[in-house]
């Protein structure tokens, strides 16, 4: 059974942890923006990795074109968040994934705050105003640059 992993990376962070995944479970790796339809039908398993940012999931949007070929598949997906609650999210990824096997996980993320587009930067401001007591506000200051170490508990839950 092959494994594909597909990820969404806005500032490398899922990237980082797609490529490290894929060393460790011997899988293909592939850019949501440059994967093909067809070569989606060549595997069994798949793991979705994607950041969170401002309340949405990144790649929902562009896995649309792709739902079909998740049918009858076990699926793995994998948020990348500075919020590690999956609550939120669990009904919109069971809903959109509802003829799949799926399993969901968290991976500790990273925001540089150096590196933020002007409309990020935006948003981050119009995010504190709103909720200034918000959790992802708090954890700004403690994020580090994603680490493998971040990957051994999730790589175990992948085994299961």
């Amino acid at each position: 059974m092959k494994t594909a992993i597909i990820y969404h990376s806005r500032y490398g962070v899922c990237k980082q942890y797609a490529i490290w995944i894929s060393e460790q479970k011997k899988a293909d790796i592939f850019n949501i923006d440059h994967i093909n339809l067809d070569v989606m039908q060549d595997y069994d398993n798949f793991i979705i990795l994607t950041g969170v940012l401002y309340n949405r999931i990144t790649i929902l949007s562009k896995l649309k074109k792709y739902k079909m070929q998740f049918e009858n598949k076990n699926v793995k997906f994998i948020l990348c968040s500075i919020d590690d609650t999956l609550d939120k999210f669990t009904f919109p990824l069971q809903a959109f994934f509802k003829n799949s096997l799926l399993q969901l996980g968290t991976i500790p993320g990273y925001l540089s705050l150096d590196t933020l587009s002007k409309w990020d930067n935006i948003q981050l401001l119009v995010t504190k105003y709103l909720n200034p007591k918000s959790s992802f506000l708090s954890n700004l200051k403690e994020m580090q640059c994603p680490k493998r170490s971040n990957l051994d508990s999730l790589l175990t839950q992948l085994d299961k």
